[in-house]
């Protein structure tokens, strides 16, 4: 907190401790000047385990207390997830594979087929690489594909 109050310049007027779903944070309120029209910045740095998660809620300082209440309710609502349909998705991801010949694209990236409900079709895919579907890659070419 005492890093980025330097950093940023601010002036501090409030900083105190407090609890984040169950997590200890601290909690630092202070003003920019210099600008066209001076800053209110709010920052809540959340220590978790080995982490810190930082939220910084910046407003011009006339309207930052009418901004106040939805950054209180963003901040309270960081915490576990427990939904459990959220915490079984299985998100598509990037990986980089290097062809071994010369092929068409949709041939070099037929090993790697697409996950379902990705919302990309073997044209996307193919955009994505800088190519069509039809078009020669040549070998030791890097690719996107994508995977579950």
């Amino acid at each position: 907190a005492g890093q980025f109050a330097r950093d940023a310049q601010l002036q501090v007027t409030d900083q105190h401790s407090t609890q984040i779903s169950g997590w200890h944070a601290i909690v630092q309120e202070g003003q920019i000047t210099g600008g066209e029209a001076p800053m209110t910045v709010q920052s809540t740095f959340i220590s978790r385990e080995d982490a810190i998660f930082v939220f910084h809620a910046l407003s011009t300082t006339a309207e930052f207390e009418g901004f106040r209440p939805n950054f209180g309710f963003v901040v309270a609502g960081f915490g576990p997830e427990t939904n459990r349909q959220l915490l079984e998705i299985r998100p598509v991801t990037l990986q980089i594979v290097e062809t071994r010949e010369n092929r068409t694209f949709a041939e070099q990236v037929a090993a790697y087929p697409i996950p379902e409900g990705a919302g990309v079709d073997l044209s996307g895919l193919a955009l994505m690489n800088g190519f069509t579907p039809n078009q020669q890659v040549p070998a030791r070419t890097h690719l996107k594909v994508l995977r579950r």
